[in-house]
């Protein structure tokens, strides 16, 4: 059994120190789709972070983005029959997805996709979001013939199949932390982009930054993850 992290890049330099490690300790290969970065990511991937069975793409993001395109190249370089972790840059794995994830596969092949949760961090580090807290989202998915990403800002994995898409999100119990609000600086600028694209779904970026106004939710005892101190502190302060 393979696991394939599937993951895109945009000038995410500060987080990839932490993050290629984390998912190096169990994912068996992972496929990074570099959209146009400009700060260096794509030399620190090179240089001091990549190993040899994992595939870096240079793919330049269309204008305005479609992600489900950029999912689908990493998609596309990614071998049949392995089972794909959608991942984003700026998300952490959690302790139990790293120790647990791979034997819960071996253990259970009844579908072909499973939901994982999702905890945004905010203002704390053992803090989440309330909006979307633990939301489940289909994520980890096997690699076959006609599985396919959706066009869109926030993309959609289509042609899983099985029951509701083969998925059974109340057995998993794996989480990844996401640490898109915690750096607020960045969180804004984005939401400005989301806002300018077609069919976002958003009308105006206060639509997405009015939820750091939020009063945030401890993780549950049962979601830890390692984050060294300086590094939380680097990406809070991402311009």
């Amino acid at each position: 059994m393979k696991i394939v992290a599937n993951m895109m890049v945009l000038n995410e330099r500060p987080f990839l120190s932490e993050v290629i490690p984390a998912l190096h300790r169990f994912v068996d290969r992972i496929v990074i789709v570099d959209n146009g970065s400009v700060d260096y990511s794509r030399d620190l991937l090179m240089d001091h972070l990549l190993y040899p069975e994992d595939d870096l793409i240079f793919a330049r993001q269309d204008d305005p983005p479609d992600f489900g395109k950029q999912r689908n190249i990493a998609l596309d370089a990614t071998e049949q029959g392995a089972w794909v972790l959608k991942w984003d840059a700026d998300e952490l794995p959690s302790d139990k997805m790293i120790t647990d994830l791979r034997p819960f596969l071996e253990k259970d092949d009844r579908f072909h996709g499973w939901a994982i949760g999702c905890y945004h961090i905010l203002k704390h580090p053992k803090k989440a979001l309330p909006f979307e807290y633990g939301f489940q989202h289909l994520c980890l998915f096997k690699n076959r013939p006609g599985v396919r990403w959706s066009k869109g800002t926030h993309e959609q994995i289509q042609g899983v199949g099985g029951p509701q898409g083969g998925i059974n999100p109340a057995r998993t119990g794996i989480a990844i932390i996401h640490f898109s609000y915690w750096c607020e600086t960045r969180f804004k600028r984005k939401a400005q982009a989301y806002a300018k694209i077609p069919d976002s779904g958003f009308r105006s970026a206060s639509e997405l930054t009015n939820r750091l106004a939020s009063k945030p939710k401890p993780l549950p005892d049962t979601v830890t993850y390692k984050a060294d101190p300086e590094w939380l502190e680097e990406i809070r302060r991402m311009e």
